[in-house]
């Protein structure tokens, strides 16, 4: 079954969900495993006969190094604590639309997402993208031997999933023109010339930092995105959620104080990024002795102007700082 995993991860996915649904199902999966079991045997015994490790031309570990690993979400636990806009989400892409999360840096749009598809059920893949990513990074390529080598996309597009595509709008925006067709056709034709029909559980979605308009203040790394492409998603702005971060927070207290410093910071127009990230770190480093004043410096203020952060600091009600009295030394 191992083997089987690494070939066709989807497919090795959906026969252990079938296991839950149906009591034969587990002599389907013993008989598929039985049987690559005995391919992989045959491929060894005769690469050991000629030395190429081959058999007809076929090499396994090729075969198993090209194999592209799938994420299901299947931990429950990652849906105790839904961001407020999961709803949203998910009847956007149930109705068919590819939503593009819009918001600030650490404000869980992956997590959303992850949860989104551990709802759904669908493998979720997650691609990173930039202005180096290329349009064979997203639908593959023919190698010098012309030999397809597929791309976790080809597998979403073609046997379902959630694909997602990060930090959109750090990418080189001719790229995406590449995938406009696929967005909105149900078939694309892949480097491999085949057609594939797009699979009706697949669902392209996107995150980004800007509205795709450029670069800003916090984001200067970002592109202007094509106006193609923004017409293929469905905006959802995705700001922290301050309900969800005092839910993970183990420090109540250092919650409510960095939720004054975002708000001050925003308020001044300041372009640095308090994060739910800050939030769940820094408790972690309060709770082990350090000081607040060492985890603001470390994972907040970032060498903002000592003037910013007395002002920030002025500014937040004394409730608050005392809260932290036994946390500050």
């Amino acid at each position: 079954m191992k083997l089987f995993q690494k070939i066709f991860p989807y497919w090795a996915y959906k026969i252990l969900d079938l296991e839950k649904r149906l009591p034969d199902s587990a002599k389907l999966q013993d008989l598929i495993s039985k049987s690559l079991d005995t391919i992989s045997d045959v491929s060894k015994n005769a690469g050991s006969a000629n030395g190429t490790g081959t058999s007809n031309g076929i090499n396994i570990k090729d075969i198993e190094m090209s194999a592209r690993p799938v994420h299901v979400p299947t931990d429950q636990n990652i849906l105790r604590h839904k961001h407020q806009k999961f709803d949203e989400v998910l009847t956007d892409i149930k109705c068919g639309n590819s939503p593009m999360l819009i918001g600030p840096a650490g404000s869980g749009k992956s997590t959303l997402l992850e949860q989104v598809a551990c709802e759904l059920q669908l493998p979720y893949y997650a691609m990173s993208v930039n202005e180096q990513t290329s349009e064979y990074n997203i639908i593959g390529y023919n190698n010098a031997n012309g030999q397809y080598v597929g791309t976790a996309f080809r597998d979403a597009f073609e046997f379902g999933g959630i694909f997602s595509f990060e930090e959109i709008d750090a990418a080189n925006p001719n790229v995406f023109t590449v995938i406009n067709n696929a967005m909105s056709q149900g078939n694309y034709l892949f480097p491999d010339r085949k057609f594939i029909k797009k699979h009706p559980d697949f669902h392209m979605v996107a995150s980004a930092n800007t509205f795709g308009a450029g670069a800003s203040l916090q984001y200067i790394g970002r592109n202007r995105m094509d106006g193609a492409t923004i017409d293929r998603f469905s905006y959802v702005y995705t700001d922290y959620d301050e309900n969800l971060e005092q839910q993970l927070c183990s420090v109540p207290q250092w919650c409510d104080y960095v939720h004054q410093i975002r708000k001050y910071t925003r308020e001044f127009n300041m372009p640095i990024v308090v994060s739910t990230r800050a939030i769940i770190s820094g408790a972690k480093l309060v709770n082990a002795g350090m000081s607040v004043d060492d985890v603001c410096e470390k994972l907040i203020w970032r060498g903002l102007p000592q003037s910013d952060i007395e002002k920030i600091k002025g500014s937040i009600e004394s409730k608050y700082i005392s809260a932290l009295a036994q946390y500050t030394k």
